[in-house]
């Protein structure tokens, strides 16, 4: 009986090591300005076999287009499926993105997109951020002085049936 428990902690305990997993996650803040908003997305990729081939691509990216590629396929990961428009009208902003580790050592990679999105002087503007029906888990946070929106205050969850509206 002994040997038979001593048998099935020694098989059942790794299993359940490799069987937790960190899901892929997206953060999403938004920084209202008087003539532009600010769009910070981050893409922290999952853990498991799926996030170990990303981290694989890191570490074997010397070359700085491989570097580039990886850091475009996590912006694209990050940003893909959002869609966003102000005043009514799309946006495509230039992206600048960074790598980085999230939570810091961990060796799970993050893509941080910053988009800067200029609104002009007229006044009031609208910023909606809309997220496809697929998406992964998206937290969202508003910032900024005169910053409106029917979101909770610290921010809620992004959903596809959930949009955020800043006005300002």
């Amino acid at each position: 009986m002994r040997r038979a428990l001593l048998a099935l902690c020694v098989l059942a305990l790794p299993a359940l090591a490799i069987a937790h997993t960190n899901p892929a996650r997206r953060s999403l803040a938004v920084q209202v300005k008087r003539d532009a908003a600010l769009v910070l997305v981050t893409w922290t990729v999952p853990s498991g076999e799926y996030g170990d081939a990303y981290v694989s691509q890191a570490t074997f990216a010397r070359s700085r287009s491989a570097r580039r590629s990886l850091e475009a396929t996590l912006a694209a990961k990050a940003i893909g499926p959002l869609t966003i428009t102000l005043d009514g009208a799309p946006v495509a902003p230039p992206a600048e993105v960074k790598l980085t580790e999230d939570p810091p050592r961990s060796g799970r990679f993050a893509a941080a997109v910053l988009l800067t999105i200029p609104a002009g002087a007229k006044t009031p503007h609208a910023l909606t951020v809309k997220l496809a029906a697929d998406a992964d888990l998206t937290r969202a946070a508003v910032v900024g002085p005169g910053a409106q929106t029917d979101w909770p205050e610290g921010g809620d969850f992004l959903r596809a049936d959930h949009p955020l509206t800043v006005r300002w």
